[in-house]
C-alpha cells in the first residue's frame, strides 16, 4: 500500500507540473503574440521611414529633402516649416520655403490642406503616404 501511495503522490506531482507548464506555455504564447504585433508595427514604421528617405534622396535640393523629412512627421504651415528647417539646416527663408513647397506641390509630393484659422498647411501627399505603407 505504501508503494501505491508513493506512486499516487508522484502522479499528483507530475499532474501539477503539467498544469504549471501549460500555464507557462499560455503566458509565453501571449507574450510572443504581443512581441509579434510590436515587431509588425515597427516594421511598418521603418518601411515608411525608409520610403520617405528614398523619396528625399530622389529630390534635387537639400532643402527639398529636409522639407519631405519634416512633413513626414506632421503637417505644418510655412512658418512652422521654416523654423524646423532652420533648426535642421541652420538657415531657411520663408520665401524659399514657400517656393519649394509650391514646386513640391506641383510635383505631387506635398499637398495643401485646410485647417482652422489662417495660413496654408502642408503635408506629404496622400499618394506618397499610400505608396510608403
Amino acid at each position: 500500500m505504501k508503494k501505491l501511495d508513493e506512486l499516487a503522490s508522484k502522479i499528483a506531482k507530475i499532474e501539477e507540473e503539467l498544469r504549471t507548464l501549460k500555464s507557462s506555455e499560455a503566458e509565453l504564447y501571449n507574450s510572443l503574440q504581443i512581441a509579434k504585433a510590436v515587431l509588425e508595427s515597427y516594421s511598418r514604421v521603418l518601411g515608411f521611414t525608409l520610403k520617405v528617405e528614398k523619396l528625399a534622396m530622389d529630390l534635387e535640393g537639400d532643402i527639398e529633402k529636409h522639407i519631405v523629412q519634416i512633413l513626414a512627421k506632421r503637417p505644418m504651415n510655412v512658418s512652422q516649416l521654416t523654423k524646423a528647417l532652420r533648426k535642421a539646416r541652420g538657415t531657411a527663408s520663408r520665401r524659399i520655403v514657400a517656393a519649394k513647397l509650391k514646386k513640391l506641390e506641383t510635383a505631387g509630393v506635398v499637398e495643401r490642406i485646410r485647417r482652422e484659422g489662417r495660413g496654408k498647411f502642408y503635408r506629404l501627399a496622400s499618394k506618397v503616404k499610400e505608396e510608403s505603407t
